[in-house]
């Protein structure tokens, strides 16, 4: 399994449980657990394709952005609100060893795949709105290249 496919499947172990009839609202408000209240999410994919741009895949689009027009393969920009169109799992670099410490720092970053020591637990459940802070994507895996957005719930 290559690194950017391991992002997709890797998944996150949830600490707690998030009810069924639970709203995003709810559901944002985990991130006051995080004193910071940021943290890194994958957006998806992007596979080359034949004219040499990439698309973005992983499942289709796992957002909108808001506020202005876009196209399907456009990516967010710092600044820039998105909602959540399927859940997304929140991670933090090394944050069951260090906490918050490594917050700035992109998961992508690491030499391997994502680990479980980056898993914060917090779920961000589609229809959330955050605030995208942080834009990174992976240097090539073959075709792919995985997209990490730093967020922060919308104010």
């Amino acid at each position: 399994m290559t690194r950017a496919l391991a992002f997709g499947a890797a998944g996150c172990i949830v600490f707690g449980t998030v009810a069924s009839g639970q709203s995003a609202t709810q559901q944002q408000d985990a991130f006051s657990v995080l004193k910071h209240k940021t943290g890194w999410v994958e957006l998806g994919l992007l596979r080359r394709g034949e004219d040499g741009l990439f698309n973005v895949e992983h499942g289709g689009k796992s957002f909108e952005i808001l506020g202005r027009e876009s196209k399907l393969a456009d990516l967010p920009r710092v600044h820039d609100r998105i909602r959540a169109t399927r859940g997304w799992d929140v991670w933090i670099l090394n944050y069951s060893v260090t906490g918050e410490q490594e917050r700035l720092v992109s998961p992508e970053t690491r030499q391997t795949t994502t680990r479980r020591v980056d898993c914060t637990g917090l779920i961000v459940l589609p229809g959330t709105v955050v605030d995208v802070q942080d834009i990174q994507i992976s240097k090539p895996y073959g075709a792919l290249r995985a997209v990490w957005a730093r967020v922060a719930p919308a104010p």
